[in-house]
């Protein structure tokens, strides 16, 4: 029979065990936003034209990736299925929303059925102060970011809005809407804040020049 003694030191008694990180919010996940992930080495590209008498000024997917979107200078809002086809007149049109160009759409990111669209000092059927150039979603589809053409930043959610104090071209939600990312065309670097408390996390370098757009890696990476 052997005796075996087994010293530890009090430095090594003092190290904490390793905890497991806190699993991320369901609205997250792959599975609330009907994501799967894409073999993109296997995809072929497709040359997609398609002939429109009015110029097409944004276009989006969907949230489950089932559906593309485009508006344009018709103020019209077009959305396909390019799993069945893509085919100009295969479109489903959304209109009577706008009575000018509609600048820019995107989707909620948990309904695949939802999308808003917006144009100079309206988003859809709510008329607004200032002219919004873009809008982004918060990861739950609560809560609207919307950069404006002065570059004043807005944040719109139901029944209430705030108003546009901080400067900004584009603006986007993180993956748990704790944070935004503002950039700004004479700016070099990005502004990384706290949401809702909107202070200033850090400020790392992007480019040598001002920053005209940013976005996040969908798979959260």
């Amino acid at each position: 029979m052997s005796l075996h003694t087994t010293n530890t030191t009090r430095e090594e008694e003092e190290i904490p065990q390793p905890q497991r990180p806190p699993s991320p919010p369901f609205h997250t996940t792959f599975a609330a936003r009907g994501l799967h992930a894409q073999n993109f080495p296997a995809h072929k590209p497709r040359d997609l034209r398609i002939p429109s008498p009015q110029a097409i000024t944004h276009v989006a997917w969907s949230c489950d990736g089932k559906r593309l979107a485009a508006v344009g200078i018709d103020k019209i809002t077009r959305v396909w299925n390019p799993e069945t086809s893509m085919e100009f007149r295969s479109a489903t049109h959304f209109s009577g929303g706008h009575s000018d160009d509609v600048d820019h759409m995107s989707w909620n990111p948990i309904h695949p059925d939802l999308f808003c669209t917006s144009w100079n000092r309206h988003l859809q059927q709510i008329q607004l102060k200032v002219s919004p150039v873009q809008t982004n979603y918060s990861p739950d589809g609560k809560a609207l970011l919307c950069p404006s053409a002065g570059h004043q930043l807005f944040f719109l959610t139901l029944g209430k809005d705030k108003d546009g104090s901080i400067v900004a071209l584009t603006a986007v939600f993180n993956h748990v809407r704790d944070g935004i990312i503002l950039t700004h065309h004479s700016e070099h670097t990005l502004r990384i804040m706290d949401y809702p408390s909107l202070t200033l996390r850090e400020s790392p370098a992007a480019h040598v020049g001002g920053c005209v757009a940013v976005a996040l890696d969908p798979r959260g990476r």
